[in-house]
C-alpha cells in the first residue's frame, strides 16, 4: 500500500509517521473508525466534529497515541467552516497530507415536506463544505506534489431514490465531483478516492428521520431488523482503497443492486425503488 509520509518507530515501540490527516465527521460512525485506522498506522490526526462529547470520547479512547490526535469543534454546515479549519492549520503549521471528507447527513422525507433550514444545512455540508475543502487542501497538495483525498459519497447517489431526493442528489454530486477531481490532480501525484457505502449501522437512520417515518418504508424495516454494514468494516475497506489509490470503492449490502440500478433506464428505476 502507498503511504504519504515516512514511517518510524517511536520511543515506546509504536509506529509513527509524519503523515498529517484531517478527518471530518470524526466523532462517530465511519469517521470515528477512520481516526482509529490512521492513528494505528502512525499518522497524526486532526479530528473535526460538531459534537464536543464525541471529541472528548475520542481523546479518551486514544490516550495511548499521545499528542498525535488533535480535536477541533466546528459546525461544518456553516459558511465559515472551511476557513476555520484552514486558519487552524495555518496557525499550527499543519501541512495536510491526507484529507478525509466524511461529514454529512441526510433527510428522509418527501421532498415537498422538507424543512428549508435543515435542507440548506444539508446541502451546505454535503456539497459546499466538501468542495471548499477539496479546493483549498487539494490545491496545496498539488503544489506539494503529493497527497490523498478520500471523499465519502454513497450508493444512494447512483440512482434516483424516493424520500432521499435531495440527499441522493448531494451524494451524486460527491461521486461525480470526486471522479473529475481525480483526473485533474492525478498528474500532480495527488490521489482522489470516493468511498460509496450502502446502508451502514450508524446513527444514520435516527438522524435522517427514517426511524420516525410514519408510513410504508423498506428502509425503515431494513434498519429496524439490524441491516447494514458495520462502520468498522466500511472504514477499513475505504481506507485500504485509498491506500491502493482506487478511484471508487463501493461496499455494503445493496451495493450489487446499486450497480444494476445505475444502468437501468431512468423510467424504470422509480418503479423498482417505490416504497424505498
Amino acid at each position: 500500500m502507498t503511504r504519504i509520509g515516512t514511517l518510524r518507530q517511536g520511543v515506546d515501540g509504536t509506529i509513527e509517521s509524519d503523515e498529517k490527516v484531517i478527518i471530518t465527521g470524526a466523532g462517530s460512525g465511519i469517521g470515528k473508525e477512520m481516526v482509529r485506522l490512521f492513528l494505528e498506522d502512525g499518522a497524526s490526526v486532526l479530528a473535526v466534529s460538531l459534537v464536543e462529547t464525541e471529541l472528548l470520547d475520542l481523546k479518551n479512547m486514544h490516550t495511548s497515541h499521545g499528542d498525535r490526535l488533535t480535536t477541533l469543534k466546528v459546525d461544518l454546515s456553516q459558511d465559515h467552516a472551511c476557513k476555520t479549519i484552514t486558519d487552524w492549520c495555518d496557525k499550527s503549521r499543519w501541512t495536510v497530507d491526507t484529507l478525509v471528507n466524511n461529514a454529512g447527513f441526510a433527510i428522509y422525507s418527501d421532498c415537498v415536506d422538507y424543512d428549508l433550514e435543515r435542507l440548506h444545512s444539508m446541502v451546505n455540508l454535503n456539497v459546499r463544505f466538501l468542495t471548499e475543502m477539496c479546493v483549498v487542501f487539494g490545491g496545496r497538495m498539488k503544489e506539494e506534489g503529493k497527497g490523498n483525498i478520500l471523499n465519502v459519497g454513497s450508493t444512494t447517489g447512483m440512482f434516483p431514490t424516493m424520500r432521499f431526493a435531495s440527499y441522493g442528489a448531494t451524494k451524486a454530486y460527491v461521486n461525480s465531483f470526486s471522479a473529475s477531481l481525480r483526473s485533474e490532480l492525478k498528474p500532480h501525484n495527488v490521489n482522489v478516492t470516493c468511498l460509496c457505502p450502502s446502508a451502514t449501522r450508524t446513527n444514520f437512520s435516527a438522524s435522517s428521520g427514517i426511524d420516525d417515518f410514519d408510513g410504508r418504508s423498506m428502509m425503515k424495516r431494513y434498519f429496524q431488523a439490524g441491516g447494514g454494514a458495520t462502520p468498522e468494516r466500511v472504514a477499513k475497506v475505504g481506507y485500504r482503497g485509498m491506500r491502493k489509490k482506487k478511484a471508487q470503492v463501493i461496499y455494503g449490502p445493496g451495493s450489487t443492486l446499486a450497480r444494476v440500478l445505475r444502468h437501468l433506464p431512468q423510467s424504470v428505476v422509480p418503479l423498482v425503488m417505490r416504497g424505498f
